[in-house]
């Protein structure tokens, strides 16, 4: 049997919205452990893992968009 773990960084977060959206960064924790790099990855890995509801995917997606723009128009 494996031990599943996934690398997450800001750069991973944003990628990985850009191709699957909110369903795509809720599979992040099916891993057995997550090695989070940043403090932003750090901050909204946390917000994800909390989040129950479809209100709060729905907020989280404002927050990940609002950074890529910030990224984009560096």
């Amino acid at each position: 049997m494996g031990f599943n773990k996934r690398y997450i960084s800001e750069e991973s977060i944003i990628s990985n919205y850009k191709q699957s959206g909110i369903e795509g960064l809720k599979r992040y924790f099916s891993a057995d452990a997550l090695i989070i790099e940043g403090e932003w990855a750090q901050d909204l890995t946390d917000k994800l893992r909390e989040s129950m509801c479809e209100d709060d995917w729905k907020e989280l997606e404002i927050i990940i968009k609002e950074r890529i723009k910030d990224v984009e128009s560096v």
